[in-house]
């Protein structure tokens, strides 16, 4: 017989989003409400195991949410604080890359290729409060699963196989056999 595991969040991936969404439905919304059961389900190893290249931009709300569920003091010192952000794009025809135009009365001419500032950001939301902050996401996968640990989520490395709901719960299947019933299934597993 399979065995069936009673939880009120069931989360389908163990990314960045997956793993700060199990954090943040962890935290107690009320006082005398104990925080809720949560299973994370992940297939990838490396996923789990907190293997992860590349950085990832938070933006000031995201640093906020972070450190609103008691992440953002462990994560600040590998954060680096974003003060401008400019996008840029090919520069249009007849202009520089400020914008101008290149008929010589307006500065220099732009040279084919050049890239043409569009928009710039620069300063901060709040006084003091940077734009953004640059994370490795070693560190941010890190960090999330030593909280994910401290606050007892746990985390399975299987596949969601199935999902089956009904008036009165939702169960989850799992790649061995195992089934959870939840009152919420939460797709984190990424476009595919």
């Amino acid at each position: 017989m399979d065995r069936i595991e009673e939880a009120d969040i069931v989360i389908g991936g163990g990314g960045l989003a997956g793993l700060t969404l199990a954090l943040a439905l962890a935290q107690p919304m009320k006082r005398d409400r104990s925080p809720a059961s949560i299973i994370v389900v992940e297939p990838s190893s490396e996923a789990v195991a907190g293997i992860s290249h590349g950085a990832t931009a938070l933006a000031a709300g995201a640093r906020r949410m972070l450190e609103a569920i008691g992440l953002w003091p462990e994560l600040r010192p590998f954060a680096q604080a974003v003060s401008e952000i400019t996008s840029t794009g090919p520069a249009p025809a007849g202009r520089d890359k400020r914008g101008r135009s290149d008929r010589g009365d307006e500065g220099e001419k732009g040279e084919k290729g050049e890239s043409a500032a569009l928009l710039t950001l620069s300063d901060s939301i709040e006084a003091g409060e940077p734009l953004a902050y640059v994370i490795e996401n070693r560190a941010l996968r890190t960090g999330l699963l030593s909280a994910l640990d401290a606050a007892r989520i746990k985390i399975r490395p299987l596949r969601l196989t199935s999902i089956h709901a009904d008036r009165d719960a939702t169960e989850v299947r799992l790649s061995d056999g195992s089934s959870i019933r939840t009152a919420l299934v939460v797709g984190a597993d990424g476009a595919g």
